[in-house]
This record gives C-alpha cells, structure tokens and sequence, in this order.
C-alpha cells in the first residue's frame, strides 16, 4: 500500500470520526443524552481504526477506552458529569489508545474547564439584567460532549496522531 493511499485512508478516518463527534454534540445539546447505540457505534468505528495498519492496535484501544473511563468514572460518581459522557470519553479513549490516552484526557478536561467558565459567564450576564441576547441558556446540565469533541480536536492537531 503507497503512503498517499494510507494518508488518504487516515484522512477519511479523521472526517469519519469527526462528524461521529459533532452528531454526538448535537444529541447531547438538544437531548442532554448521549443513546448507547450511537456510542456503540463510535466505539466500533474506534475498534475497526485500532485494527488498521495505522491503528494503535486492539490491546492498546482496549486499554486507552479503559483509562479514558477510569479517569472520568469520578466525575459521574460525584454527580458532574452523565453517564453518557463518561462512555463518550471511554470511546475516545479507544480511538486514541494508551499511550495518547493521557494528553487526550487533559485535553478534554482543559476544554471542559473552558466550557464551564464560559457556561457561567453567559449565565451571569443574564443574572446581572444584561439582556443583549435573546434568551438565556436552560438551567439544565452543561452538555459535555462539547469538550469531549474540542478536547480531541485539540489532541488530534497536537498529540501523536497530528502527522507532526
């Protein structure tokens, strides 16, 4: 197999993943929930991709998934984040396997901390009278599929896979 078709076989799993990633953002914005059968399907997509040559390798995916869930297990026990999240980030885990594991989850928790400063700063601007924007944002759970996907963005343009 050349170098091109592999880059292009690579690039297709990236824009694969990445629209898997913003349909998971979309459900978890609009319905707050994350369907086991859309997270069945990523981490069967995170599974097939371990198993290309380009892969990280099903061990190390198994592992990856395992420590992304570990890590965030916490955050589901202390009533921070859904249950949902927590399998999103153990399918991102596999994606990533377990060596990149570790800076993807720092990502994640870097855009998550970001996403929480700017949830609140929106939600303070509407407690201080400030009515500029139309309405203000539903006093339901922040959607953190959001940092999920910005967390693995971030990693994918600056961890191992970026091509750098």
């Amino acid at each position: 197999m050349s170098a091109s078709s592999l880059d292009l076989g690579r690039l297709a799993l990236l824009l694969l993943w990445a629209l898997w990633l913003a349909v998971a953002v979309g459900l978890d914005t609009a319905r707050r929930r994350l369907p086991n059968g859309w997270l069945l399907a990523g981490a069967s997509l995170a599974l097939v991709w371990a198993l290309l040559p380009q892969g990280v390798g099903l061990a190390a995916a198994l592992r990856g998934g395992l420590i992304a869930l570990l890590v965030f297990l916490p955050g589901y026990v202390l009533h921070r984040l859904g249950a949902g999240d927590v399998k999103l980030m153990a399918v991102a885990g596999l994606q990533a396997g377990d060596t990149a594991v570790w800076g993807l989850c720092l990502a994640v928790m870097l855009a998550g901390g970001v996403q929480a400063l700017l949830w609140q700063g929106w939600r303070s601007w509407f407690a201080a009278g400030r009515t500029a924007v139309p309405s203000p944002p539903p006093a339901r759970p922040l959607p953190y599929a959001w940092a999920v996907a910005a967390g693995c963005g971030l990693h994918l343009l600056t961890g191992p896979l970026s091509g750098a």
